[in-house]
C-alpha cells in the first residue's frame, strides 16, 4: 500500500511516499524516477525464506522533496511478496498544484575578472610546462 503525504500536496510541500511491505527483513529495494513517474520495487530473495510468523509491518519512506506542479504517478511493484511468488504492482495518481513559493532558478557561476586572469594565467603556464618538456632520448 502506497501513502503519498501530504494527500492533495501543492509545489511548496515536501512530498514524501511511504510504502507498507511485509517481508520481515528478507528484501532489499530499488527507488528511481523517469520523468514524473516515481518507482518504488521491493526485491525478495530467492528462495524466500521460510515464514514462520505472520511478516510484520514494514514502512519504508521515501523524501522527494517539493515537485514542480503538474500529474505524478507513483507505482508500486513487489517481485515477490511474503504471501505469494506473484508479482503485485500498484500505481497511484496524485497532483501537484500551484504553490506560493518560489523555486530557485538554477545559476551559472560566475568567476569575475580576477577569477577569469587568474584562469588564463595558470593555463598559459600548464601549457607553457608541457610544450617545453623535452622527450626522453632527446638532446
Amino acid at each position: 500500500m502506497t501513502t503519498i503525504n501530504p494527500e492533495s500536496p501543492s509545489s511548496d510541500d515536501t512530498v514524501v511516499f511511504e510504502f507498507v511491505t511485509h517481508q520481515n527483513g528478507c528484501c532489499y529495494y530499488s527507488k528511481s524516477k523517469v520523468g514524473n513517474h516515481f518507482y518504488f520495487e521491493e526485491f525478495a530473495y530467492d528462495p524466500a525464506p521460510p515464514i514462520i510468523a505472520t511478516p510484520v509491518p514494514i514502512i519504508e519512506v521515501w523524501k522527494v522533496e517539493r515537485l514542480e506542479p503538474g500529474e505524478y504517478q507513483v507505482t508500486e511493484i513487489h517481485i515477490r511478496d511474503a504471501f505469494t511468488s506473484e508479482p503485485r504492482i500498484t500505481t497511484e495518481s496524485f497532483t501537484v498544484s500551484q504553490g506560493v513559493l518560489p523555486f530557485p532558478e538554477p545559476t551559472i557561476p560566475t568567476i569575475g575578472i580576477t577569477g577569469a586572469i587568474v584562469f588564463v594565467i595558470a593555463l598559459a603556464w600548464i601549457a607553457n610546462k608541457a610544450l617545453r618538456r623535452t622527450p626522453k632520448g632527446a638532446a
